[in-house]
């Protein structure tokens, strides 16, 4: 029972700690815990999250996001993970062309 308390009280520490990095076995940068949209777009992430997001031509508009004004989002990434960087600079995007808010973004490295 104390182990399950231990390992509960560490993740939810891990989901609410804002994010911090860490250098993995092969010397890259990775994000970790709460994170938003700027901190994908500079540093280290920067170079995948700008060539994807500008690659990609989506067709939507503001009026597109008024059906999901009210909506919140939870991402969980991983820095070093193909679909995040495949996707993600992707997802913001079509974000960001519907007008909506990136404080309804929440995102978990």
């Amino acid at each position: 029972m104390k182990a399950l308390n231990f390992i509960c009280l560490f993740l939810l520490s891990a989901i609410l700690l804002p994010a911090q990095s860490y250098i993995d076995k092969k010397g890259n940068t990775h994000l970790w815990g709460s994170c938003d949209v700027s901190q994908l777009k500079s540093g280290d992430y920067k170079d995948w999250f700008k060539k994807n997001y500008d690659e990609f031509d989506s067709k939507l508009t503001s009026s597109d996001g008024k059906l999901f004004e009210d909506i919140r989002v939870k991402v969980f990434i991983g820095t070093w993970c193909g679909d995040t960087k495949y996707l993600v600079p992707k997802f913001v995007k079509c974000w960001e062309q519907m007008n909506l808010s990136e404080k309804n973004i929440e995102i978990i490295a």
